[in-house]
């Protein structure tokens, strides 16, 4: 029996939930979004019939249908959620946050948790933090596959990736107290999302430990001096330094691909997902540094503008 509740005004989309929770039944609760398909509806009826009660939260595999070059970029979005939340179930049986589009969590639990926060634009990671705070059990279930569309234009990316950096920075700016506790008591489960969603951050991680050459600097010192006696050797001393700091980023940008490339590849096989070497260094060099680039203009907008509402993403109670 399907039940449809319709309102006459939008409502946002925690608050649906939950009003629409009110007329569910059970005592497991699954939420998958409109625009995803289970690969095999049997998946989910073995996983109802076989459920593991010890543990409270569990995300499902999420895989992004192949069909051009954006999807394909958008399916190493999916891979990487999956590994962060196979590592956290496995390290941990905690995770700060789920990609809320395919979930189960005990009934009791959510009501506990007070629900899908309405003040949040990324209520799945709002309620995500909030069962992580209080030790809900988490696991990652490999059998229950949903496959979902990427958007269909990189227009509809970008609108999408602007509300979840918003919603990103918003829930942020809600929580970085706790979240800056949870990082110094487990550091390993709060900061491993950052490689794995932009791993383009591992070049900076890898310029941070280069060594730095003493010798380089004494000779640029001496080329200084040089200089103040001939300007002719202006040219030299500028040449000389771009050179370097060329073949510097050649370096560390090799290093952090390599670095990204293997983990990847290993846990991407693990986890049974494809993996495409030249789709990926596209993925590395342009699409995660542009995703990364929406955070942190988010994160501006949201704590030094306080922009906290989104065009057609109502967050509050309608009065």
């Amino acid at each position: 029996k399907v039940k449809c509740l319709i309102s006459d005004r939008r409502l946002g989309k925690a608050r649906s939930l939950n009003r629409a929770l009110k007329y569910a039944s059970g005592e497991v609760l699954v939420f998958i979004d409109a625009d995803h398909y289970l690969e095999n509806i049997k998946q989910l009826e073995d996983f109802a019939k076989q459920f593991d009660g010890k543990y409270e939260i569990i995300d499902f595999k999420k895989v992004v249908d192949e069909e051009n070059l954006l999807s394909r970029l958008v399916y190493y979005d999916y891979v990487g959620f999956a590994i962060v939340n196979w590592l956290s179930a496995k390290l941990a049986s905690k995770c700060i946050g789920i990609n809320g589009s395919a979930f189960a969590i005990k009934r009791n639990v959510f009501e506990s948790l007070g629900g899908f926060p309405e003040n949040e634009i990324s209520e799945d990671l709002g309620l995500a933090f909030k069962a992580y705070t209080r030790g809900v059990k988490f696991k990652f279930e490999e059998k229950v596959v949903v496959r979902l569309k990427a958007p269909s234009s990189w227009r509809e990316w970008f609108k999408q990736r602007w509300r979840w950096g918003h919603g990103f920075a918003l829930w942020f700016k809600h929580n970085y107290k706790e979240l800056l506790r949870a990082t110094v008591k487990d550091p390993k489960v709060v900061l491993m999302p950052a490689f794995f969603f932009y791993p383009s951050l591992t070049a900076f991680l890898v310029t941070a430990f280069l060594p730095e050459n003493r010798l380089l600097a004494g000779l640029f010192l001496l080329f200084f001096l040089m200089v103040s006696r001939t300007r002719l050797l202006v040219p030299i001393l500028f040449a000389t330094y771009f050179s370097i700091a060329f073949v510097r980023g050649m370096v560390t940008s090799t290093i952090s691909l390599a670095l990204s490339f293997l983990v990847f590849f290993l846990l991407a096989r693990r986890l049974g997902y494809n993996f495409n070497p030249l789709t990926f260094v596209v993925y590395f060099y342009f699409y995660s540094p542009l995703w990364l680039l929406i955070i942190l203009v988010s994160l501006i907008r949201v704590f030094l503008l306080k922009k906290t509402e989104i065009k057609d993403w109502p967050t509050k109670r309608p009065e």
